[in-house]
């Protein structure tokens, strides 16, 4: 359910493509309107998240619950950081529709779930499902999660400004 969480983030994304172009949220300072999408994205991985996790517990399938919250604390905002900076990148919505069909099949066969190649291994430390199924089973140390993040967000804040700077905001 990691991959799930981190394709309604990039639904979210997509939306947020309707929403600049519809003028939605215009109405507020450009400097608040960047984060905006950002929300959205937190605002569909959330219930998502609940959802998954109930489901879970419902079926006993699930961790101990203080570990799959804190994967999901950590999975939450990765999701949303990596919709929006694949947004940021890709300038228009039918490039990036098509780039989260694309990614949303490399995380299921990237999945150490399912495959595990260690030839790949690179390519598969880009995508936050891989640090969250290796938090759950204990492989992942938490430095390497937290950096993670941080390097998500440095660069999800360079393209961001990157993106305003085109747009001569």
């Amino acid at each position: 359910y990691y991959v799930l969480l981190v394709y309604a983030a990039l639904a979210a994304g997509l939306l947020s493509y309707r929403e600049e172009r519809a003028g939605v949220f215009f109405a507020l300072p450009a400097r608040r309107r960047r984060y905006v999408p950002l929300l959205s994205a937190l605002a569909a991985v959330v219930p998502a998240a609940l959802v998954a996790l109930l489901a879970l517990y419902a079926c006993s399938l699930a961790l101990p619950l203080s570990r799959e919250v804190a994967v999901l604390l950590w999975l939450m905002p990765a999701a949303a950081l990596f919709a929006e900076l694949l947004r940021c990148l890709c300038p228009r919505e039918e490039a990036y529709g098509a780039l989260g069909a694309v990614l949303s099949l490399a995380m299921l066969l990237l999945c150490p779930v399912f495959v595990d190649l260690k030839l790949l291994q690179p390519l598969q430390m880009l995508l936050p499902p891989y640090w969250a199924l290796r938090a759950a089973g204990g492989a992942a140390s938490p430095g390497a999660m937290i950096s993670y993040l941080a390097a998500l967000a440095l660069l999800c804040a360079a393209a961001v400004r990157l993106r305003q700077k085109r747009r001569g905001l």
